[in-house]
């Protein structure tokens, strides 16, 4: 899913929907802007728990621009379980109340950070968190190569916060994330932050052999 925490009849219409399609799945991704206006904690409940709470899977995401712009620190308590980061930032966090939220869903299950992957048995998921202004910086750049260069050289998904190919262009932002796909066997990019639905068929030529890379905006 992407972009999904308006809160209001945009997100509840397709509630239902989700469900349906996830049943028989073993996670969802959520591909940036988790909460929106501002990613602010307290909005969590009405804007992730409760209506998700059919969904008694893990949801794993990465964070959007606007998860961003309270310095991510809702998305690393609630995704992460990290309450020290919320503590460095000189907040505080009802623990009762945020116990109370997970309640509602039921799941325990944290990711590590805001940039991981997941490992299947056919595939590698690897989810990259473009920040607030839509780029990567050193060391998470650092980290995408290492995971891409697996030894199994498993086929690969890039779940991105921003797309790279979107309304008919390319974001030159994302130019040397872009060249990490090219270079190693991924298949698949997809994108959020652009709210409607966008698929781009790109040729690569690289290691001497051709294939497609999709890219795909959700």
């Amino acid at each position: 899913m992407g972009d999904t925490g308006e809160g209001d009849s945009s997100q509840l219409v397709v509630v239902d929907k989700f469900l349906a399609e996830g049943a028989e799945t073993a996670f969802t991704l959520i591909a940036s802007d988790v909460i929106y206006p501002s990613g602010r904690s307290h909005d969590y409940r009405e804007k992730f728990y409760v209506p998700y709470r059919g969904y008694q899977r893990d949801i794993y995401a990465i964070p959007g621009n606007h998860d961003w712009y309270d310095e991510l620190v809702g998305f690393m308590i609630h995704f992460c379980n990290n309450i020290y980061y919320y503590k460095d930032k000189k907040q505080t966090v009802d623990t009762q109340k945020l116990k109370a939220m997970r309640r509602i869903r039921h799941n325990e299950h944290y990711q590590p950070n805001m940039y991981f992957y997941i490992d299947t048995r056919h595939v590698r998921i690897v989810c990259i968190d473009t920040g607030i202004r839509g780029r990567i910086g050193n060391k998470q750049r650092e980290w995408l190569q290492h995971v891409s260069d697996d030894p199994e050289k498993k086929p690969k998904i890039l779940i991105s916060g921003k797309p790279i190919f979107v309304n008919g262009k390319f974001d030159e932002s994302l130019a040397d994330v872009n060249a990490i796909v090219n270079r190693f066997n991924y298949c698949l990019v997809i994108g959020g932050d652009t709210h409607n639905f966008q698929k781009y068929r790109i040729p690569v030529n690289a290691n001497g052999q051709q294939r497609t890379v999709w890219h795909l905006v959700n």
